[in-house]
């Protein structure tokens, strides 16, 4: 059985590379993240989730992992991108 073909995805690099620019973890800066620096999408691309400035957010490779895991909440995730729009 072949898998369904993915729906074709348009990549915002522009606005990707903004948020990158932002340069530490958003949620705690620079002085508590260690290691590279991760961009996230709170809402998975594969959930229906877009490059969108209100879906993307910068992330220390600590807290990409916790927040794939379920340990740091969507909805902290979006308060934070919020708060430094």
């Amino acid at each position: 059985m072949k898998p369904y073909p993915k729906p074709h995805r348009e990549v915002n690099t522009k606005l990707m590379d903004e948020i990158r620019a932002y340069g530490v973890c958003m949620l705690n800066g620079y002085s508590e993240c260690f290691g590279g620096l991760d961009l996230h999408h709170v809402k998975s691309r594969g959930s229906g989730g877009g490059d969108v400035r209100g879906n993307l957010i910068l992330l220390c490779r600590t807290h990409h992992q916790l927040a794939h895991a379920g340990k740091i909440k969507k909805q902290i995730l979006y308060e934070y991108i919020e708060r430094l729009a």
